[in-house]
């Protein structure tokens, strides 16, 4: 089995390690709202637009969300062509932006 390719990790080269992936720089949790958004979308297998940071500049696709996942500390969603995004690195899905959202989740 083909190790994932990983993205929107700025510099890191593909086939790296999961820890080396997760470590290029310190993961920022995404707000509990936008995670709902997209757990929507992949529950729905709907494939979607999406713009992801990547080397310092967005990157632009259609993909389908297959799976959402987090592994030590970092969450990630996987896509149906085989790339694994860290949430953190996601700027909008199906239209939604992630920076309409307060950074955090406020649980009361």
């Amino acid at each position: 089995m083909q190790a994932p390719r990983l993205t929107a990790v700025r510099g890191q080269p593909a086939g790296s390690s999961f820890k080396e992936f997760a470590m290029s720089r310190p993961y920022v949790p995404i707000n509990c709202e936008f995670h709902d958004v997209l757990e929507t979308v992949a529950v729905q297998r709907r494939a979607v637009p999406m713009v992801i940071m990547e080397d310092g500049s967005e990157h632009a696709l259609r993909a389908r969300i297959v799976d959402i996942t987090a592994h030590e500390g970092v969450e990630t969603m996987r896509l149906e062509d085989g790339r694994t995004v860290r949430l953190d690195a996601i700027v909008s899905v199906d239209g939604v932006r992630r920076d309409t959202f307060p950074p955090t989740c406020i649980i009361r």
